[in-house]
């Protein structure tokens, strides 16, 4: 087996940024700015990409991404 491209081999499991979310990132960061609680960029798109999309964002990074109101899930911290 070859190496696959990135691109190809994650096909449509690849959330855009594209105006949409681009558009709620900016609600939402003004927001958290007002509350004194800004999100770091990347962080801030990827938790606003996944509120835009209706997913869940897996990460271990909760605490830069809560103010953003999107459902997070640390696998870290998982417990069954």
């Amino acid at each position: 087996m070859g190496r696959r491209r990135p691109k190809k081999r994650f096909e449509n499991r690849i959330i855009p940024i594209d105006l949409k979310v681009v558009t709620n990132w900016s609600s939402i960061q003004g927001l958290a700015d007002l509350a004194g609680r800004t999100m770091p960029t990347l962080n801030g798109l990827i938790a606003v990409s996944g509120l835009t999309y209706n997913c869940v964002v897996a990460t271990r990074n909760t605490s830069d991404m809560e103010q953003s109101t999107v459902e997070l899930f640390n696998p870290w911290e998982y417990k069954e």
